[in-house]
């Protein structure tokens, strides 16, 4: 699977906010991790972060984020540019009944995002880096 969007954080003002999720367990999270001030992409058990980007996008500027899951192999690109990946028991099919959310997460109330969430893209494939490249070069904010 594949997940975009382009955001913005006005704020971090609580632990774990939630950009995409669809839930803890066995569904999955595009979120800041704890209390961080990067990105992170859960998905799939144990339910534990994956991949952990470790540069801050709490800057007030509009960024791109991609994460991507393909057999336990896990990315997350950030601006056009891979900067995590490692590895998590496959996601396969989520068994969670929670709907996806956009700015918060369905499993754990109050982990609303604050900012900016725009262009969201869910795909069931894997996206390429030329694929993601691509995304982040045709929306691209000067």
């Amino acid at each position: 699977m594949s997940i975009s969007a382009w955001f913005r954080v006005d704020v971090f003002d609580t632990s774990w906010q939630a950009l995409i999720a669809k839930g803890e367990n066995d569904g999955w999270r595009l979120h800041r991790r704890q209390e961080e001030c990067g990105m992170a992409f859960t998905a799939g058990e144990p339910d534990t972060p994956s991949v952990v980007d470790g540069s801050c996008v709490d800057d007030g500027e509009i960024h791109h984020v991609v994460a991507t899951s393909l057999e336990g192999e896990k990315t997350l690109y950030i601006d056009g540019e891979l900067l995590a990946e490692g590895f998590q028991d496959p996601i396969g099919v989520p068994g969670t009944n929670n709907r996806v959310r956009i700015g918060d997460n369905p499993s754990a109330p109050g982990r609303e995002w604050e900012g900016l969430i725009d262009e969201v893209g869910i795909w069931t494939e894997a996206l390429s880096a030329d694929e993601i490249q691509d995304l982040y070069e045709k929306v691209k904010v000067e």
